[in-house]
């Protein structure tokens, strides 16, 4: 199962805290998981180098 991360990112598009690692079967999956940390903050979704999905609260 592909480990996929959660970064938040700050308003000068910087990662200010670790990122939070969820296993998932796909990226629908991940997507579906990393909208639960949105609340307010902006986050990207990356499996390995690759972006999966973006989230802003805005």
């Amino acid at each position: 199962m592909p480990a996929y991360r959660v970064y938040f990112i700050d308003a000068d598009g910087r990662i200010y805290q670790a990122p939070q690692i969820l296993k998932c079967a796909d990226d629908q999956e991940a997507i579906e998981k990393a909208r639960q940390y949105v609340d307010g903050k902006d986050i990207q979704v990356w499996e390995r180098d690759r972006l999966v999905a973006k989230f802003s609260p805005k």
